[in-house]
């Protein structure tokens, strides 16, 4: 009776277990997590699509990374996948896809992908004052590479190598010369290269005074208020940084024909043909004709005879003038 006892315990537990294993469905199915990171020189770049294709699954499935660059696909049925991603603009990565496995001893695959920023692209330019480039002046690069030089003799840097980015070049002026920039912005694509020039101004220290008005003829002084025919006007310029590059005699602020002085600018790191200091003479006709407009060039009353100095940018650097009273009996033709 004992026996009989255990065999049918037995028998029941082994419906039992039968019964729960039917009650199952079989073995269940495989799935697991593949993730990974995409970085570019070290740093994690986020808002990069990955995308897996493979397996049993007809649609492709997509992602992108987070702030720290990594990814994550949860819940992946077992089989053979390629992960592949989308790089970043100006990046260049050695692979951008990799084959990867689910099975049911490797539930957990990892593909990562590291990449460089692409380097074409460049930014130069030129720091100059009164026409000529300014050696030593400190230039700062920030943005999307941060990087330092000074101008050369010529007064001219530059920055290579660089990534594609927004930049915004800085420059330490020296304190005696103004500058209304010290700054400006520049957009850089893939190799890409843009010219970012600052221009200052020189204090301006020349100074321009009429020396004398004489009779052309006879090299007297004029009587100031009974001034006929052609006159000299000597002009007297003290320039001791060589900033002027013209002197212009003016009646009634009007250019007089013929009565220019021009002195050579020169580009930065160039030579120029400067104007020394000294006197200079212009010869200004009282009773000329406009043959253009059919009308003598003054009529008898008193004028005001100015002459400036100018800079490469037509700056007046210094102007001085004299009263004189035009009294011509007739006009030369």
């Amino acid at each position: 009776m004992k026996q009989f006892k255990y065999l049918f315990t037995a028998a029941m537990m082994a419906f039992a277990v039968t019964a729960c294993d039917e009650g199952s469905g079989g073995t269940a199915p495989v799935t697991g997590t593949i993730t990974g990171a995409v970085t570019v020189e070290g740093a994690g770049q986020g808002g990069v699509t990955v995308t897996l294709t493979g397996g049993t699954a007809s649609v492709p499935q997509t992602t992108t990374t987070d702030g720290s660059g990594n990814y994550n696909f949860p819940n992946v049925p077992e089989g053979t996948y390629v992960v592949s991603i989308t790089p970043p603009d100006g990046t260049t990565f050695g692979t951008t896809a990799q084959g990867v496995t689910i099975s049911p001893t490797s539930t957990g695959a990892t593909a990562s992908f590291a990449g460089e920023f692409i380097r074409t692209s460049a930014i130069s330019g030129s720091v100059a004052a009164g026409g000529v480039g300014l050696e030593g002046v400190g230039v700062a690069l920030t943005g999307g590479e941060t990087r330092s030089t000074s101008t050369g003799a010529n007064g001219a840097y530059s920055f290579a190598g660089l990534r594609a980015g927004a930049y915004t070049v800085t420059i330490t002026p020296p304190s005696d010369i103004e500058f209304t920039v010290t700054s400006q912005n520049v957009q850089l694509g893939s190799g890409d290269a843009q010219v970012v020039n600052f221009i200052g101004e020189l204090p301006l220290t020349a100074s321009v005074g009429i020396k004398s008005v004489t009779e052309s003829d006879l090299g007297t002084p004029v009587d100031p208020t009974d001034v006929t025919g052609q006159i000299d006007i000597t002009v007297n310029l003290s320039d001791p940084d060589n900033q002027v590059r013209a002197l212009q005699v003016l009646v009634d602020g009007a250019p007089c024909p013929g009565c220019r002085q021009e002195f050579a600018s020169a580009a930065p790191g160039e030579e120029a043909d400067l104007a020394p200091s000294g006197d200079y003479v212009f010869t200004l006709l009282t009773n000329g004709f406009d043959f253009e407009n059919g009308v003598v060039n003054w009529t008898n009353q008193e004028r005001v005879i100015s002459v400036e100095a100018t800079t490469a940018s037509d700056e007046v650097a210094s102007a001085a003038d004299v009263t004189l009273r035009f009294n011509n009996d007739d006009t030369w033709l």
